[in-house]
């Protein structure tokens, strides 16, 4: 137990949860025939849930990424002390378990409960928690790691809110 809990709280480990998850969400979607919005590659919308089923694992793997990487590389520019890898060590689980818990996993819910339909209106009630627990619990983490201080939490914050902000527009081009 002990060995899976571990596992699971690694950045690996959480990626894996995240992506599994969501690929579920998206097969789910195109079972349901759902038609994608907004497509920005050559995939026809029709089939872009099952494609997306398919790189969604790779693409979250390496946005996680980019939002350590960003946020370890702004800390280290404001006098942050440790090394960008062990940000990523740090922010990629925070990053991944809330994206898992309060976005994919609420979104697979509602797709099973209630189907796709009503998704954007249960959106609005807990799209949103999920960055803002990445900013606050993330924040709290980097302020730490990087070794802040006190007054250093405001300083994390907006490091945290700035790279999840740049991930955010990175993930735009393929999350459906």
């Amino acid at each position: 137990m002990a060995r899976l809990l571990s596992l699971l709280t690694s950045p690996w480990g959480s990626l894996v949860a995240l992506g599994a998850t969501w690929s579920l969400l998206s097969a789910c979607l195109a079972a349901d025939g759902a038609v994608a919005r907004a497509v920005w590659v050559p995939i026809d919308p029709a089939r872009y849930y099952a494609a997306q089923a398919l790189f969604v694992g790779p693409w979250l793997a390496l946005l996680g990424s980019v939002f350590a990487w960003l946020s370890g590389a702004f800390a280290g520019l404001q006098g942050g002390r440790a090394t960008v890898r062990a940000t990523w060590h740090a922010l990629v689980p925070i990053w991944a378990w809330c994206t898992l818990l309060l976005f994919a996993l609420p979104d697979l819910l509602v797709v099973l409960t209630l189907g796709r339909e009503a998704l954007p209106k249960a959106m609005r009630f807990y799209g949103p928690a999920a960055p803002a627990a990445i900013v606050v619990i993330g924040s709290l983490r980097l302020s730490r790691l990087q070794g802040f201080g006190r007054f250093g939490r405001a300083r994390a914050i907006v490091i945290v809110l700035t790279a999840l902000l740049l991930q955010t527009a990175l993930a735009t081009l393929l999350l459906r």
